[in-house]
C-alpha cells in the first residue's frame, strides 16, 4: 500500500503557499509591491507555472 500525499493533497498545499505568500508580500510591501513574479519566485517556479493553481 502506498502512502504518502496524493496530487489533491499537494495541489491544497501549493495553493495554501501561494496565498501564504501573496498575504505576506501584501502585508511587506504593500499593493503596488505585490507581483506574481516574486511570489513565483519564491516558491521557486517560473511566473507562469502559479497560473496552474490560481487562474
Amino acid at each position: 500500500m502506498k502512502t504518502g500525499k496524493t496530487r489533491a493533497d499537494n495541489r491544497a498545499a501549493m495553493e495554501s503557499e501561494i496565498a501564504r505568500l501573496g498575504r505576506e508580500h501584501l502585508r511587506t510591501h504593500g499593493a503596488g509591491g505585490l507581483s506574481l513574479r516574486a511570489i513565483a519566485r519564491d516558491l521557486g517556479v517560473v511566473s507562469s507555472a502559479v497560473y496552474r493553481y490560481v487562474p
